[in-house]
């Protein structure tokens, strides 16, 4: 691979370098000298934006920042090594030279001086005779030492000539992931910043896309590590061949991976994320895996479209939050931006818990607040959540399905149905172990928002709660919700899981 700088170049920057490090009064160090070098020479640009960034902010640059942001870009690579090792050969080779030079130009001057000393106010003959030879002697040492200092420059800049290869090689092994072969999570970092920028300049859309493979710590402790590898090289290679020339793909940590899809909207990135989450759910995990008796895989994704205000960090943080979304919601799953449609804070809302079992009211309670929820209120049964709803309002109930007198089947319909005005349209998720599809049917019959089997994770309680309370037009129309249809429940003829008699009509207001 040729190098990238010719000998000038290469001359320039390492001068420019040494005199960065004496400017900030740090000591030369390889490591130094390599941030400092690629500073000058303006690659990795990563590198070079958080040097300027940093110029610019109070205390923020120091000689520990420099150190850090050689650890981010050129560790992690056997090629490092040799690079430090070479650069320190390089640093002793100039600092003799610029040693030799000073000493020599003090000598120079200072017999310059003397010279000038002998030849008093009125010299004579013989005295500017002798001057003249002596100037003569020292201009010859001078062309000596000079040659001596151009051979020393000379061969120093052949040592940074012959290293701009490795520099390259080092920076590159410091931004790929060594098991997958994808860009790590400093590429990555870069990749955003650019395309933040390519935003800002030329307004071209650009979505990102985060995706975690689903229980992924119980594949490792399953199946041992090794398999675990082997599941994220298989992804990442699916990854790589489903992904477009212009699409940058990395592992962002652990089993959590990225895509910038440039020139994507958010519309197109979702279906992009749609198919990849279709291939990682059928791709061949490889023989071991199926050897060890692991058949497949899922991931969760979360898609963002980069706005027109913001960083790179707060859109990092929003596609986080889709992803978070859809990991709650069930996994397998893709959950955009555009669906976050959060009005209040899990901490603002209130929520009735509706079961006639105390143990596990008292259960389900603790869950809610464990998530966030402070205000929360019991009923031991469906009659007493209908009076408790008629003195007071909620954000939403969780209700045990199968209770005595009304269950919540029947306590939904008579909500849906206009027992308390208020509460027509509030969000309903019914609980209960029976597993039937019937009941899951019956549930959204009745207009239920979610029906959750028991026992129900901490993860899954939160999950449903959210999409109950901040996406329910989508969620319900996910479901095939059409309205309650209290035909459904007083036909005799209905094959659903419990008996299901003539409803009592909602009681008339008090006159």
């Amino acid at each position: 691979m040729p190098s990238p700088f010719d000998k000038t170049k290469a001359r320039k920057f390492a001068t420019q370098a040494v005199e960065n490090i004496n400017a900030m009064e740090f000591t030369a160090t390889p490591e130094l000298f390599t941030v400092f070098f690629s500073f000058a020479s303006g690659a990795p640009k990563g590198l070079k934006d958080e040097l300027d960034d940093a110029f610019f902010k109070p205390g923020g640059f120091s000689e520990d920042f420099c150190y850090q942001l050689y650890e981010k870009y050129f560790t992690g690579a056997d090629d490092a090594a040799m690079l430090v090792q070479a650069l320190g050969s390089i640093l002793e080779t100039m600092g003799t030279v610029v040693n030799q030079q000073d000493a020599s130009a003090a000598a120079r001057t200072g017999a310059l001086r003397r010279i000038q000393s002998t030849l008093g106010q009125n010299p004579n003959a013989e005295q500017l005779r002798r001057a003249i030879l002596q100037l003569n002697e020292q201009f010859s040492k001078a062309l000596e030492e000079n040659a001596a200092l151009k051979d020393s420059l000379a061969s120093a800049n052949s040592q940074i000539t012959e290293l701009n290869d490795p520099v390259e090689v080092a920076t590159r092994s410091s931004l790929t992931d060594p098991l997958t072969g994808l860009g790590n999570r400093a590429a990555f970092d870069r990749r955003i910043r650019e395309a933040r920028q390519l935003m800002e300049r030329s307004s071209i859309p650009t979505t990102l896309v985060l995706l975690d493979i689903d229980h992924f710590k119980s594949v490792n402790d399953t199946y041992g590590h090794a398999i675990g590898d082997e599941v994220l090289k298989v992804l990442a290679q699916t990854l790589e061949t489903h992904a477009r020339d212009s699409d940058y793909v990395a592992r962002y940590g652990g089993e959590e991976f990225a895509a910038v899809l440039l020139g994507t909207q958010l519309i197109e990135g979702r279906r992009m994320a749609e198919r990849l989450r279709e291939a990682i759910a059928v791709m061949d995990l490889g023989e071991k895996a199926r050897a060890a008796g692991l058949k497949s895989v899922t991931a969760s994704f979360g898609v963002a479209e980069i706005a027109g205000t913001g960083t790179g960090q707060s859109w990092i943080e929003l596609t986080d939050k889709a992803l978070y979304r859809a990991k709650a919601n069930g996994r397998n799953r893709v959950v955009s931006n555009s669906e976050l449609t959060e009005t209040k804070n899990i901490e603002e809302i209130s929520v009735m818990v509706v079961e006639d079992d105390r143990i596990s009211a008292q259960l389900t309670e603790a869950m809610l607040r464990k998530i966030g929820v402070k205000d929360v209120c019991v009923a031991a049964n469906g009659s007493d959540a209908l009076d408790l709803l008629a003195q007071r309002s909620v954000d939403c109930v969780v209700c045990d399905g199968v209770m005595p007198t009304i269950d919540g089947l029947e306590f939904t319909i008579r909500v849906r149905t206009g027992f308390a005005q208020s509460a027509t349209n509030m969000p309903i998720m019914l609980l209960t172990a029976r597993q039937e599809e019937t009941w899951a049917n019956a549930a959204r019959d009745a207009g239920a928002n979610e029906f959750v089997n028991k026992p129900v994770s901490l993860e899954r309680l939160e999950g449903a709660l959210r999409a109950m309370l901040f996406e329910p037009r989508k969620f319900i129309k996910s479901r095939g919700y059409v309205g309650p249809d209290r035909r459904t429940f007083e036909d005799p003829n209905y094959s659903g899981p419990e008996r299901r008699g003539a409803i009592t009509s909602p009681p008339a207001p008090a006159a």
